[in-house]
């Protein structure tokens, strides 16, 4: 039997889910909390110098997100199949277009910006409840969980963050019965109401909030037939990039549908949510970029040998959401050039070598860095990288990525893989 050990601050926030699956789970764990007064000697001893962090059996693993997908999958909570996996990610990535506004409103100092950002959480805040009822009542019709039979990650993620949301507006779940009703399931349910009941109370106004706690993967749904795949997105590389790269590396065919711009109007009302990238496979439908990604790369075995191994992949897709966010937000859409160039420098001087340098530390732990982010052949670590860093038009700079020789290494191995290569050299022009 493993055993585990879960350090984080004395504070619900980002441990909290992973405690849950622990109880849910009926799993022990030894529940190791920091003051602020012994994190300053701890935290030279933790991977990244960040929390929370778990060990088992004596290997430790970073990232919130990477340490809830582990559990989920070792505590079978994420979904009977790939299918229902990528069923309970879209629920993450629902949850997170709702939240992201959030812990910015939360935490903002600045009066003005404050303000602004609970302008745009008021606007979200509906949007986002709305939708996640239309996926709860897919199964069911709402009267039960929002996947399978049972409570899963899903149900947890949601779960945490709806204690946030009722504390921001009390009544915010009344016109919603089915989120209600299911928001008392969960907290009546045997495991989880025990635990509820006795669990320490903390600070909310401390807590480090961060609501975007989600899933990932997809189970192997075994077919007699090759399964079909047709993947829609606009006439650009942007989100659709790295998935199509997934099915480039694994040499699997698939229909890459380009929408353009002047006919994404007539057809939005007809996709889920109103967005895209969007994946069919078999006549099934799956929107959201990264359910789609770890459907894809859990499909075509890119998401490591074993559960510890795509708990890997895991970090370094959270390390890489860390680098592209910045980026998307200060630089990607700036019309000003002025501004822009202020950002870039930023970005490249301030923002990215601390992310940049935790990547090439991680990459340096399988086989020195000489070969690939996890295992002996290209994941979906690897891919996420290379796309990642292929759409930012300073990539090439002498003090981005080139300042670290074992990424810019993997970088020219990736872009020299036989498969990426013949892919790269066809692959039409774009503006992103």
């Amino acid at each position: 039997m493993p055993s585990y050990k879960l350090t984080y601050f004395d504070i619900r926030g980002l441990a909290e889910t992973a405690r849950m699956l622990f109880v849910l789970a009926g799993e022990k764990f030894e529940d190791v909390r920091l003051t602020s007064e012994t994190w300053p000697a701890v935290k030279p001893t933790t991977p990244y110098g960040q929390l929370p962090l778990l060990e088992v059996d004596g290997k430790m693993l970073a990232q919130s997100k990477a340490i809830y997908y582990y559990l989920a999958r070792e505590f079978k909570l994420y979904g009977a199949d790939n299918w229902e996996s990528a069923a309970i990610d879209m629920v993450g990535e629902l949850l997170s277009d709702m939240m992201k506004q959030f812990s910015s409103y939360r935490f903002e100092k600045d009066e003005a910006k404050k303000a602004e950002f609970k302008t745009k959480f008021d606007e979200a805040l509906p949007v986002g409840l709305e939708r996640l009822e239309g996926a709860l009542k897919k199964n069911k019709g709402g009267d039960g969980f929002f996947v399978g039979d049972k409570i899963s990650l899903a149900d947890i993620q949601v779960f945490n963050s709806f204690e946030y949301v009722v504390q921001y507006d009390a009544a915010a779940l009344d016109k919603y019965p089915k989120l209600k009703a299911w928001q008392a399931r969960v907290a009546a349910s045997e495991k989880l109401a025990p635990y509820l009941a006795k669990r320490k109370v903390t600070e909310m106004a401390r807590e480090l909030v961060h609501l975007i706690l989600f899933l990932v993967q997809f189970l192997r749904i075994a077919t007699i037939t090759m399964p079909s795949y047709k993947l829609t997105y606009f006439d650009l590389r942007g989100r659709a990039e790295p998935i199509r790269m997934l099915f480039t590396v694994a040499g699997v065919p698939f229909e890459d549908v380009r929408v353009q711009s002047a006919d994404w109007p007539a057809m939005k009302a007809k996709t889920p949510f109103g967005q895209m990238p969007m994946l069919e496979t078999d006549g099934k439908v799956l929107p959201q970029t990264r359910a789609i990604l770890y459907y894809v790369a859990r499909e075509l075995k890119l998401y490591g040998a074993s559960n510890w191994e795509s708990a890997l992949i895991d970090v370094v897709g959270e390390l890489m959401f860390d680098l592209k966010k910045p980026f998307a937000e200060t630089i990607l859409f700036e019309k000003d050039e002025a501004v822009k160039a202020a950002n870039v420098k930023k970005f490249i001087g301030e923002t990215s070598p601390p992310i940049l340098a935790k990547l090439e530390e991680q990459l340096k732990k399988n086989k020195g860095g000489d070969g690939f982010f996890v295992g002996d052949k290209i994941s979906l670590a690897d891919v996420m990288f290379f796309a990642d860093i292929d759409w930012m038009p300073f990539k090439d700079e002498p003090n981005f990525v080139a300042k670290y020789p074992k990424l810019k290494a993997l970088r020219a191995r990736l872009a020299a893989d036989k498969k990426m290569a013949a892919y790269l050299a066809k692959r039409k022009q774009t503006p992103f």
